[in-house]
């Protein structure tokens, strides 16, 4: 998904947003290979050169230059819906100004040690927003900037729990039902067959 905004906003002597920004659209998209053939790339000053990357991104959302233009559900191997949501919430405080921006200058600095994080370890490009493990932080971190509520707890033990029985049976997974307790903290996984393993996070 992308939402597009604009119009003007108001800025303090240290360079960081202070008002929000008027938004003029929300566009939603859906799909697995990144296409947007309604960017005009170089003018936007953005590289969409490389596999299933969008560069330079903050936060793996706004441009640092164009923080009127956010992409929601751009990171990976994660689970999606609960990700775009606090992306949203997220993008929603900030044009909201109860999340003020940092200037563009500290934004910049931000994306380029996030890319040379990601030269050391190795990955190419295509891996730019392939987040992992690494997606419960970076939730964590957008729920906190916010100021919203962040994902339940057990949601990385449910992702933990269906990736284990996944590694095990990579088609019957699928198959699988998970239930939740009233406590808040533990679920069931049922099989196809409806035999029960209890987890806790």
């Amino acid at each position: 998904s992308s939402g597009s905004g604009g119009g003007s906003h108001q800025s303090g002597e240290d360079g960081r947003r202070t008002a929000p920004l008027k938004v003029d659209v929300v566009l939603y998209c859906t799909g697995y290979h990144f296409a947007f053939p309604f960017l005009q790339a170089e003018q936007c000053g953005l590289d969409l050169s490389g596999l299933k990357a969008v560069r330079p991104l903050y936060r793996h959302i706004l441009p640092p230059h164009l923080p009127g233009l956010a992409f929601i559900g751009l990171p990976w191997k994660t689970v999606p819906f609960p990700l775009c949501d606090i992306q949203a919430r997220w993008v929603a405080a900030v044009w909201a100004g109860r999340a003020p921006l940092a200037s563009q200058a500290e934004l910049q600095a931000a994306v380029a040690a996030d890319q040379q994080a990601l030269r050391k370890l190795g990955r190419p490009e295509r891996y730019t927003h392939m987040l992992g493990d690494a997606q419960w932080s970076y939730c964590a971190l957008l729920a906190a900037e916010a100021q919203c509520d962040p994902q339940p707890a057990r949601s990385e033990a449910i992702y933990n729990a269906i990736a284990m029985h996944r590694a095990r049976d990579p088609v019957g997974y699928k198959q699988l039902r998970v239930v939740l307790h009233p406590d808040g903290r533990n679920f069931q996984v049922l099989s196809a067959t409806d035999q029960q393993q209890t987890e806790s996070c």
